[in-house]
C-alpha cells in the first residue's frame, strides 16, 4: 500500500494503521501480564521488574528521558521474549513544588509576552505620530559672507497660505 500525498490521506492512512494495530493489542494482550495462579509457577523465579525515576513535570521532556526510558523499555521487552512475567510500570509525578514553579513561569513568560505587545503598540503609535507631523520647508532669506568664514545662511519656516 503506497502513502497517500495529501495531509488528509496520510492522516487516513495511519488512523487505518493504528486501528488495525489497536484491535490486535485487544485480542492478543501484549501488555498485561497477570500473577500465576499456580503456587510452583510462583516459587520459580521468572519475574522481571522495571522501575524508571519518573520525571518531575517542571520542565519539557527532552532527548535524555527518551533515552533511558527506551534502556528500560528494551530491557523489559527482551525478558519478555525470554518468557518471564516483566512489568513496567510507568507514571508521571504531577504535585507539589514543580507544579507550582511551572505554572509561575507560564504565568511570568505570558505577562513577558503581553507587555512586549503592548511595547510593540505604542511603539507603532509613537511611529505613526511622528510621521504624521508636518515640517514645514524652510525658505533662505538672506545669505551673508562673512570675510574668512563660510556664508551663514539665515531661514525662516514658509509661512502658511
Amino acid at each position: 500500500m503506497s502513502i497517500p500525498e495529501t495531509a488528509e490521506g496520510r492522516l487516513e492512512y495511519l488512523k487505518q494503521i493504528q486501528d488495525r494495530v489497536q484491535k490486535k493489542w485487544s485480542t492478543t494482550k501484549p501488555f498485561q501480564v497477570n500473577a500465576p495462579t499456580d503456587p510452583e509457577e510462583r516459587k520459580k523465579r521468572n519475574k522481571f521488574l522495571v522501575t524508571f525515576p519518573y520525571p518531575y513535570m517542571n520542565g519539557r521532556l527532552h532527548l535524555g528521558h527518551a533515552f533511558t526510558v527506551a534502556k528500560a523499555e528494551f530491557a523489559v521487552r527482551y525478558q519478555r521474549l525470554l518468557g518471564k512475567k516483566a512489568l513496567f510500570p510507568f507514571g508521571f509525578h504531577c504535585t507539589g513544588m514543580p507544579i507550582l514553579a511551572c505554572a509561575q513561569r507560564l504565568q511570568a513568560e505570558i505577562k513577558e509576552r503581553e507587555e512586549g505587545i503592548v511595547a510593540e503598540v505604542e511603539e507603532e503609535k509613537e511611529e505613526e505620530a511622528a510621521a504624521a507631523v508636518v515640517i514645514p520647508t524652510p525658505e533662505v532669506i538672506e545669505t551673508t559672507p562673512i570675510e574668512g568664514e563660510e556664508a551663514v545662511v539665515v531661514v525662516a519656516p514658509k509661512k502658511k497660505k
